[in-house]
């Protein structure tokens, strides 16, 4: 099931800087009077403070497809994909420019308007529920790889969990845990208190993105691997839920 969400205005900001800063691929709607045509292209720079957004100046989606001729004023609309999901939005573009990366290289690109609103789709069969700032749920995480005999034993990883569903969560740990131990793709198994007096629940999961938080921490994303298929699969869900609904409750009420 597809899912159309608002992204926050500070959300936004985390999400283009991000693209930015590692550029990404991003998506382009070239819309006209005879339809839009789909472009590539990618964001070179993003800031908030002068509401603008730099890319590299479009090129073909399709071989054979024409150039696009984008002047000021235009409507654009883009789409990239963040972590799990895909972010939407459109924007007016101020007019072309130059932008020199690190190397030196020189290429052509456009300004564009800083995005009033923006919007992400989120391909997941439940919905991820934040944990409210003021709640703490520990989240230990180890490999589940057999070690030779003469290895030391595996040291679980702790950090937070910052949302969670049925189908997985994300959690933050310390940045010396996180980034390079971690990989998309990689096999975990992961424990947490589903009931506050019963002990942790281990289940097996799968790193799906790893990145780098402002704070310094770092963000994993877990989907949860063979869950509803085990024998205790629906129970586990069904707690996972209870602990989602206890979590919507635990929020302040009147927060945006």
């Amino acid at each position: 099931m597809t899912q159309l969400l608002p992204i926050t205005t500070t959300e936004l900001a985390q999400c283009l800087r991000k693209a930015a800063s590692t550029r990404v691929p991003v998506t382009v709607h070239c819309r006209s009077v005879g339809g839009a045509n789909v472009h590539r292209t990618r964001i070179l720079a993003a800031d908030p403070q002068r509401n603008q957004l730099v890319i590299e100046y479009p090129t073909p989606a399709v071989p054979g497809q024409p150039h696009a001729e984008i002047v000021a004023g235009q409507c654009l609309g883009l789409s990239f994909h963040h972590a799990s999901r895909k972010c939407v939005f459109d924007t007016e573009t101020i007019g072309r420019c130059r932008f020199t990366l690190r190397s030196g290289q020189d290429l052509p690109a456009l300004t564009l308007q800083w995005p009033e609103s923006a919007h992400q789709f989120q391909r997941r069969l439940y919905i991820r529920t934040p944990v409210p700032r003021h709640v703490v749920v520990p989240v230990d995480l180890w490999r589940p790889d057999p070690l030779p005999e003469d290895s030391p034993p595996s040291i679980p990883c702790r950090g937070l969990m910052l949302d969670l569903s049925a189908g997985g969560l994300s959690v933050a740990v310390p940045a010396n845990r996180g980034v390079g131990r971690w990989r998309s793709g990689d096999s975990v198994t992961c424990a947490f208190r589903l009931q506050p007096d019963h002990p942790a629940q281990q289940l097996a999961g799968r790193v799906t993105h790893c990145e780098r938080l402002d704070d310094g921490h770092t963000r994993l994303g877990l989907q949860f691997v063979g869950l509803e298929s085990g024998p205790d699969g629906p129970l586990i869900v069904d707690h996972i839920r209870q602990l989602t609904c206890r979590l919507r409750r635990m929020e302040p009420r009147g927060r945006l």
